[in-house]
């Protein structure tokens, strides 16, 4: 069962935010996840993108005739934040953060089941006679 994972390291998204698009993708097909992925209306749908057909090359050059792609696993990790500051009140500062977030995605072959589809034929055919 062949399998790729590719990680994208500092998103300047939260990692918050991407959670909720990783969670959709999980464990579906490489078909379905781009098609949810393309038509959500985030910036940074980019990323999730990029990260797909990354992993679908690598399984590609590895396996040119790899059907069946599933998206095995989806980690959205916290990164390095960014400080900066900015003036403040009575000569104070203010300290701003933004988070950054790490991207790891895992693409593999679903498995085969040629058992279970021939059972579920028979079962269909004894009910149906």
């Amino acid at each position: 069962m062949l399998s790729a994972t590719v990680k994208i390291r500092h998103i300047r998204v939260s990692p918050k935010k991407m959670v909720l698009l990783a969670s959709a993708i999980q464990k579906r097909s490489l078909e379905q996840a781009r098609f949810i992925v393309n038509n959500c209306g985030k910036g940074y749908k980019e990323h999730f993108l990029h990260a797909l057909s990354n992993a679908e090359s690598i399984i590609k050059e590895k396996s040119p005739d790899a059907k069946n792609l599933i998206v095995e696993n989806v980690i959205v990790n916290q990164g390095a934040r960014l400080r900066r500051q900015r003036a403040g009140a009575r000569g104070y500062s203010n300290t701003y953060k933004h988070q950054m977030s790490h991207l790891s995605l895992t693409l593999s072959e679903a498995p085969h089941s040629n058992e279970t589809s021939e059972s579920d034929k028979k079962e269909k055919n004894g009910s149906q006679n």
